[in-house]
């Protein structure tokens, strides 16, 4: 397993996301999470974790993306170099300098955290919902994130329904997660 690099600047001590709501696999209201919420102020740098090359910028969240209910956000899917796997950003502004193809450095530039609703609101099954995060996704392969993303207009808007099974290629990143390396430490 190749180390990661922490994707925001700084970890807040207060950062829990391997439980509850904002963790993988959390069995929501409606869906079941498929990736990890990172709670993060808006226009919060995002950086890469490890080398790889960039698959695509496509927006995440807002009407073009099939979700009218949230603000417009961008996801940018990032195939790592050395294992293949494939790291997909949302809910961020994506760089305006990645190009599918251009190889992304560890550490190097991804975009900023964006925001999903105008503020922040309370939810009685989820608490304090804040208006901006990180959600970060694992996928095996890049076949893997276009077989789920390619076809999410024509169908359910959840990307893991609740009570269905788990997308094909979806991995749990919280592993990754709780061993990367924090700014300042590399």
């Amino acid at each position: 397993m190749t180390l990661w690099l922490w994707p925001l600047p700084d970890a807040a001590d207060d950062v829990v996301y391997t439980e509850g709501p904002r963790s993988f696999g959390a069995v929501r209201k409606h869906d079941v999470h498929t990736g990890i919420d990172l709670v993060a102020a808006p226009l919060t740098q995002v950086f890469n974790v490890a080398n790889g090359f960039v698959e695509a910028v496509v927006d995440f969240t807002g009407p073009e993306a099939g979700s009218p209910w949230w603000m417009d956000t961008e996801a940018v899917i990032v195939r790592l170099e050395k294992s293949g796997l494939c790291v997909l950003y949302g809910e961020v502004r994506a760089s305006k300098a990645l190009r599918p193809g251009a190889f992304l450095r560890r550490g190097g530039f991804v975009g900023t955290v964006a925001r999903t609703r105008r503020r922040e609101t309370f939810c009685s099954w989820l608490g304090l919902v804040p208006s901006s995060m990180l959600h970060l996704e694992l996928w095996e392969s890049p076949e893997a994130v276009w077989a789920r993303y390619a076809n999410l207009l024509e169908t359910e808007p959840n990307d893991w329904p609740k009570g269905g099974p788990r997308p094909e290629g979806l991995l749990d990143p919280t592993t990754y997660l709780s061993t990367a390396e924090m700014p300042g430490e590399i």
